[in-house]
């Protein structure tokens, strides 16, 4: 049995490390964790790409590295929505600050979610890109 060239293995990964966030909000997942109906989709497709090209980067990185700043950002991003919208929500929508931190938040989301998962998937490819 022949093996993939490692770039093609990469390249697959990285494909289903984008389509993870982008599947959850075309399913509806992140909208019923939170996110706006109006923009979930839309900050899934920008979180993403974002998300997997800092997998890539954390690739020269050993695994415990990566998921573990994988997953701080993902934290984060997720205080950061949760705040936005609480307070967006309290303010009746007049706090504009609040409601961008929730909106970046879940880009956010989008890319920490993207970076967990590439950094899971990837453990198997080399570090020598």
């Amino acid at each position: 049995m022949t093996m993939l060239p490692e770039r093609i293995q990469l390249l697959g990964v990285f494909a289903m490390a984008v389509l993870v966030p982008v599947g959850m909000a075309y399913f509806g997942v992140s909208r019923s964790f939170g996110a706006h109906p109006w923009w979930d989709m839309k900050t899934a497709l920008i979180g993403a790409p974002i998300g997997g090209i800092i997998g890539l980067i954390l690739m020269r990185f050993a695994l415990t590295l990566r998921l573990g700043v994988s997953l701080l950002g993902l934290a984060g991003a997720v205080a950061a929505a949760w705040y936005g919208k609480t307070q967006f929500a309290a303010s009746f929508a007049e706090n504009a600050l609040a409601g961008k931190l929730w909106y970046f938040g879940w880009i956010g989301i989008a890319v920490g979610v993207s970076a967990v998962v590439m950094a899971l998937l990837a453990r198997r490819v080399s570090s020598d890109i």
